[in-house]
């Protein structure tokens, strides 16, 4: 994708008869909403990952913040301050509509598939123990006093898990609401991908690392679904290349 944008100089020529800003306009070519997507995935994107990303559907709204800290320091003499850039926090926040499939804090832990199936919280890659998470069915959960694999292969699963604690050896379902479980200890990924409306790439983003800070979800009577918000913190984010997709 070139782009070619006006100097001051070449705009002063032209305000009176061109746009301030041609390129690709005339074709229509703008981003929305229709034209991205969230993607889950492992917590630190590597080479070759990206085309395992799992799509997030029925988001509503997502948001990314982040904030540097600015320390200013003013001298005896002057009245002009000195700017030091700090530490940058980032965060995140997803609103999606519940269904009857995996659910918010559910999907946010699927990180690749395995024989056309995704694998859930798949983001240490190490089995620590129990039974073998490739042959785990719901009959065959220890007891709570056992602490989970952190590689459930659902394929051959006849559901999922609350992993410790009170309720461990009760079938969920696809439904994961208990943010206290050990299961969101883990880190996990979570990106954008952007096209224009022409389906050329534009961009993308993908938050590393992370955790999950708060889980909201409410009932009215008067609503026609049921809506799901996580809000999370990330360590660090980085580009995610759309090309890969195209």
């Amino acid at each position: 994708m070139s782009i070619n944008l006006k100097t001051l100089q070449s705009w002063a020529a032209t305000f009176k008869e061109e746009r301030v800003q041609t390129h690709n306009l005339e074709a229509g070519n703008f981003l929305s909403s229709e034209t991205a997507v969230i993607v889950s995935g492992p917590a630190t994107l590597k080479s070759g990952d990206a085309i395992d990303l799992i799509p997030i559907g029925l988001a509503q709204n997502f948001s990314v913040n982040q904030g540097k800290q600015i320390f200013t320091f003013n001298e005896i003499g002057s009245s002009k301050p000195f700017m030091i850039p700090g530490r940058t926090r980032t965060s995140a926040s997803i609103t999606r509509i519940l269904f009857d499939g995996p659910s918010l804090m559910y999907v946010m832990g699927l990180s690749k598939k395995t024989s056309g199936h995704p694998v859930a919280f798949n983001n240490v890659g190490k089995n620590i123990g129990g039974p073998d998470p490739s042959k785990l069915l719901i009959d065959d959960l220890p007891s709570a006093n056992w602490e989970p694999p952190t590689e459930v292969d659902e394929s051959n699963a006849t559901g999922s898990y609350v992993p410790t604690g009170k309720g461990a050896t009760s079938s969920p379902g696809q439904f994961f609401i208990n943010l206290r479980s050990s299961f969101f200890n883990n880190p996990s990924g979570l990106g954008v991908v952007m096209f224009d409306n022409e389906a050329e790439p534009y961009g993308g983003f993908y938050l590393e690392e992370c955790y999950i800070n708060g889980h909201n979800m409410s009932l009215a009577s008067q609503s026609v679904v049921i809506m799901e918000n996580v809000s999370l913190f990330a360590t660090d984010i980085v580009p995610l290349d759309p090309t890969t997709f195209a």
